[in-house]
């Protein structure tokens, strides 16, 4: 069964005119051309002090929290570098509009790391 592209009728197999609407109906459909228009995504740029603020931010969470036994205060050099790096990764982010996410990641590793850091060495301090 085909259909009348006009009004939709049901038609016959071999009708040449729709009997519902009287328009005569193409053997040949005309090709239909479809564009497709290929929209590329702006690449974000990269932040530097961003993606130095998470990886300072990951190894001070995982190495700080061993050195502090040894090396008390000190450690919190790591941790704290890492949370300037990351805020300012954060706000030169933000004003020219590069990527922010790792900035934030490094934030809250390195918030995790002084807040065990500085607990470790209290409590190490206050058992001593």
């Amino acid at each position: 069964m085909k259909y009348c592209k006009y009004c939709g009728a049901q038609l016959d197999d071999d009708a040449v005119v729709c009997s519902s609407c009287g328009k005569k109906l193409d053997e040949q459909q005309p090709a239909q051309t479809i564009i497709v228009q290929q929209v590329e995504k702006p690449e974000q740029k990269k932040n530097g002090c961003g993606v130095a603020g998470f990886v300072i931010g990951l190894i001070s969470l995982v190495i700080c929290s061993w050195l502090c036994i040894f090396l008390g205060w000190y450690t919190l050099a790591l941790p704290c570098l890492a949370f300037v790096l990351s805020l300012v990764g954060i706000i030169v982010g933000k004003k020219k509009q590069q990527s922010i996410g790792l900035g934030i990641a490094g934030l809250i590793l390195s918030a995790v790391a002084l807040i065990t850091v500085i607990s470790v060495v209290s409590f190490l301090y206050s058992v001593i």
